[in-house]
């Protein structure tokens, strides 16, 4: 209901025009909202209002400054060595030992592309990573460099891998829905399991392409905006916005 009040204040005063939809501002109480959230095990929809899921995650209010502080301090395990397989053709080409894989892009059904592009290497999963493109969707995927093997996974956008290599975070902006889609992996050696996912109704990354800055192995800083100012005036992505810091609770 606080959640409701809250959105009809907001939408009031656009429609009043005493602010522009552009410069709605984050509500900090308001970030552990979402309308869906799922495990390996289970999963929950909202169904008369968003939940919180602060007992999973917290987030608060962060700072440009302090986000800029951390770029000298990440540490990347992708090795984005993306001009060594470029695609000719159609097909990527991909070593596997003395041989190779091809992965071809294909037309679908009204001349719809998907296609297959090559986005680094993550040595320590002796993995390729790549990127699949539909119609008005993507994943990122990985194929195993001794097999050839697709590994399964699919991950909602690029994965951003902590510090002590024991998660990785993809948070995609998702333009139709109005909702940052974020999926959090736990790494464990060589295997993966998708730990959570949820859709956050109250703020989104402020591009396609997250920028997320790890702080430790628990915590990482974004850079985010509330949905209803997501597009600019002229129907761009407002790349303004504010920074919000999430941190991945401990489960007992």
């Amino acid at each position: 209901m606080k959640k409701a009040i809250i959105i009809l204040g907001i939408a009031a005063l656009i429609a009043s025009g005493q602010i522009k939809a552009q410069e709605v501002k984050l509500i900090p109480g308001q970030l552990t909202l979402v309308d869906y959230f799922s495990t390996e095990a289970s999963h929950r929809f909202a169904e008369d209002a968003p939940f919180s899921i602060d007992s999973l995650l917290s987030i608060t209010m962060s700072t440009e400054s302090f986000y800029n502080s951390l770029e000298n301090k990440q540490i990347s395990y992708i090795v984005a060595d993306t001009v060594s397989h470029r695609k000719k053709d159609g097909v990527l080409r991909l070593p596997i030992g003395e041989t190779y894989i091809e992965l071809e892009d294909e037309r679908g059904e009204g001349g719809v592309m998907y296609g297959n592009f090559y986005k680094g290497q993550i040595p320590f999963l002796n993995s390729y990573l790549i990127l699949f493109t539909g119609n008005e969707f993507l994943y990122y995927f990985l194929i195993d460099k001794t097999t050839g093997e697709d590994s399964g996974y699919r991950f909602a956008d690029y994965p951003f891998i902590s510090p002590n290599k024991q998660y990785g975070v993809c948070i995609y902006a998702n333009p139709y829905f109005s909702t940052a889609e974020m999926q959090i992996w736990k790494i464990a050696g060589d295997e993966l399991d998708l730990l959570y996912s949820f859709n956050f109704v109250n703020w989104m990354p402020t591009t396609y392409t997250t920028s997320l800055r790890w702080i430790d192995d628990n915590s990482f800083v974004v850079k985010a905006i509330h949905p209803q100012s997501f597009w600019d005036e002229k129907g761009y992505e407002n790349e303004t916005g504010e920074y919000i810091k999430i941190e991945i609770l401990q489960q007992k």
